[in-house]
């Protein structure tokens, strides 16, 4: 599913602000969570806006030992997110797919990020040095 990425040598992860690319615009909002990429046409129905997130790297937490597997994100992809509007405040999900035979053999998880080309141009935004915002997730 993603537990954390790094992009410019900081860790992000859910519950807390990140920045993402979308068509007109670099937005910053708390990551809330996953979107399966199986129903990301429900999330679209929904208002939902396909988002560009820059990572160099990712990591799962393995079923088995809870331990975090990393791995590089392509040079040439990104995350897919999608911004949710469904409730009061604007949320990032990040987009989940089920992982291959030899990926959960690597990652012992059945979830992995959707790495993709980029949909808003290879120029990833300037990461500013944002206070974290509400626990939402008890991560601190």
């Amino acid at each position: 599913m993603c537990a954390v990425f790094q992009f410019q040598n900081r860790i992000f992860k859910p519950g807390r602000k990140i920045t993402a690319c979308a068509k007109d615009a670099v937005l910053s909002h708390v990551w809330a969570g996953f979107a399966r990429h199986e129903i990301l046409d429900w999330w679209v129905k929904k208002g939902g806006m396909l988002l560009d997130i820059h990572a160099g790297s990712f990591a799962e937490r393995s079923d088995d030992t809870r331990r975090l597997v990393w791995d590089s994100v392509p040079k040439d992809h990104v995350i897919r997110g999608i911004l949710d509007v469904q409730s009061s405040h604007a949320l990032i999900k990040v987009v989940t797919r089920a992982a291959t035979i030899e990926e959960r053999a690597h990652f012992q998880h059945p979830r992995m990020p959707l790495l993709e080309s980029p949909l808003f141009g290879s120029n990833p935004p300037a990461v500013t040095d944002q206070q974290p915002s509400e626990e939402l997730f008890g991560f601190s």
